[in-house]
Parts: structure tokens; sequence; C-alpha cells
């Protein structure tokens, strides 16, 4: 299982809303590999800037030895990989977000519907709740195998 990590807007109360960012809380293989473009998909300008502004200090450093460029280059963006997300949680607590909590999913979808059940207050019925009636098959059925997508095989 992975984390998110849930901020949330101080002008909204604490539930989930448009207001409810989670952040993926992980290593990223695309920032490895395309690291200016995932700060920039990410709307981290200051952190692309300063990474060209370190990869061209760098280019400059190496002068005729070019060989040494792409192992700096992959580090680099490795650099950007491990820490883009804390990048991500950063920037938006300076737009006034802050961090309500941390949830352990395996997808973004159960990340919300576990937050939202954990928010949701005693006496409104949850988003996804279990049923107490057992499941009975149709009428129109004889056993299992008349059932082809839900429905019998009787015109």
């Amino acid at each position: 299982m992975t984390s998110f990590v849930v901020l949330h807007n101080d002008g909204a109360p604490v539930r989930f809303s448009e207001r409810t960012e989670f952040v993926h809380d992980h290593f990223s293989i695309l920032a490895l590999a395309f690291p200016f473009f995932w700060l920039l998909w990410h709307r981290l300008w200051f952190a692309a800037i300063i990474f060209i502004c370190v990869l061209t200090a760098l280019a400059l450093i190496a002068g005729e030895h070019s060989f040494t460029l792409v192992p700096l280059n992959i580090l680099a963006g490795l650099f950007v990989a491990l820490e883009g997300t804390g990048w991500r949680i950063g920037a938006l607590i300076r737009k006034g977000y802050r961090q309500v909590g941390v949830i352990d999913a395996e997808s973004r979808e159960e990340a919300e519907l576990k937050f939202a059940l954990r928010q949701s207050p005693k006496d409104e019925t949850p988003l996804v709740y279990k049923s107490t009636r057992p499941y009975e098959a149709p009428k129109n059925a004889q056993d299992a195998n008349d059932l082809i997508f839900g429905f019998s095989g009787k015109k």
C-alpha cells in the first residue's frame, strides 16, 4: 500500500470537498525520466527554474567533459523524483492548504473513499454501506446458470 497526504483548504469545513487535495506520496518514475516536465506539470515553477539553473551550472562546470553530464542529469532527476512530492505538498501549504491526514490506500479513489467515510458525521448515512439483507436471486431464475449478465435467458 502507498500513502496519500490529505490537504485541505482552510476556507472550507474539514469534509471531503473540491478543496481537498490528495497527494500520492511515492517515488515518481516520470519525475526521474522527465524531471523538468514533471515539475512544470505539477506547477512547481520556482523548482523548475532552479532545476534549469542547476543543470546549466553543471554543464558549464563540466566544460569539455560532456560524458559527466549524463550521470549528473540522472542524479538531478533522482533528486526530483525523491523530493518532488514534498515540494508539491509545500506548494499547497503555501497556497493556504493544511495537512489533515495521511491515508494508506491502493489508489486515489480508495483514499478518497476512506477519507470521506472517516469524516462523515455519525448522524448521516455513509457513502458506502453494507446491506444487511442477503442477496436473493430473481424470482424467474431457476438456478445460477440461467442468469447471463443479470438477465434471465427467457424471453
